[in-house]
């Protein structure tokens, strides 16, 4: 059976006064799909996470989000379905607590009361800061500040979630943290989910990668067949290949190993069979 369409682009266009982003781009997002969308600076995946979650619009093309066409005349269907959250979690804050801070966007639906305390009992149990409900968002740190925000938009109840570079300024142990959430977001409550990135370890988690490279859709499948494909070069794209993938197959070139593997675990199997 084939999946819902959750999201397309058809033949998109978009640019900022000073040069042009996309032109002509397609793209195709299924329900439940955990999409890591990665590429260097410059590469257009932020202004596509924009466009995605209605930040900005695109100029020419068609853009669908569950069967329905996204217009100037019915934008904010997209800040209904779409919840993103930022880089840098001290931008989405706007509460003097954390819990003012989830309440914030219930208030801007209309939401009741009941509701609204509801969700926001749910939500932070869910993400686990419900300890954290009436403490000032600035004393957090890095990990529970990325937290609150991931559970101020699960609250508005988003068909899907989009995360733009949600981790990049957080330290490994914050990181792991935000990652494991997102993974239980997808596992458990079949989430369909966007994360956009330029660290491929990250990518290596999602159902399917797609690399951006000056505003056009250069690979597309799932990460391991696009880091085994001996016709995509990385450097090229200027993306790092994740650090196992790149010593395994160091090792085997070297002869330590007779094929690579993309985890510790794996590298020091082979290597215990080679030499055993």
């Amino acid at each position: 059976m084939n999946k819902k369409k959750m999201l397309s682009l058809e033949h998109i266009s978009f640019a900022y006064p000073t040069h042009t982003v996309f032109e002509k781009l397609s793209l195709q997002i299924f329900e439940g799909e955990w999409v890591a969308i990665v590429g260097a600076n410059g590469s257009g995946k932020t202004t596509l996470a924009k466009i995605l979650s209605g930040l900005i619009q695109i100029e020419t093309g068609k853009f669908v989000i569950m069967d329905e066409e996204v217009t100037k005349h019915n934008f904010e269907l997209l800040r209904r379905k779409v919840g993103m959250v930022f880089q840098n979690p001290d931008d989405q804050f706007v509460g003097v607590t954390v819990r003012d801070d989830i309440a914030f966007g219930l208030e801007n639906h209309q939401l009741s009361r009941e509701i609204m305390e509801n969700r926001i009992d749910t939500y932070a149990k869910k993400i686990e800061v419900e300890d954290f409900l009436d403490r000032e968002p600035h004393v957090l740190s890095g990990g529970q500040k990325q937290r609150v925000a991931i559970a101020s938009v699960l609250a508005l109840e988003p068909e899907i979630m989009i995360f733009d570079e949600s981790t990049s300024m957080l330290d490994p142990h914050a990181k792991n943290e935000v990652m494991d959430v997102i993974h239980t977001l997808h596992q458990n409550d079949k989430k369909t989910i966007l994360t956009i990135t330029h660290d491929l370890e990250e990518a290596l988690l999602a159902d399917r990668m797609i690399i951006l490279h000056d505003g056009q859709i250069v690979a597309d499948g799932y990460p391991k067949d696009i880091f085994n494909d001996p016709t995509i070069n990385m450097d090229t794209y200027r993306l790092q290949l994740p650090y196992y993938i790149h010593m395994s197959r160091t090792l085997q070139s070297l002869g330590y190993i007779d094929e690579a593997s993309d985890t510790l675990e794996g590298i020091v199997s082979l290597i215990c069979d080679k030499f055993n």
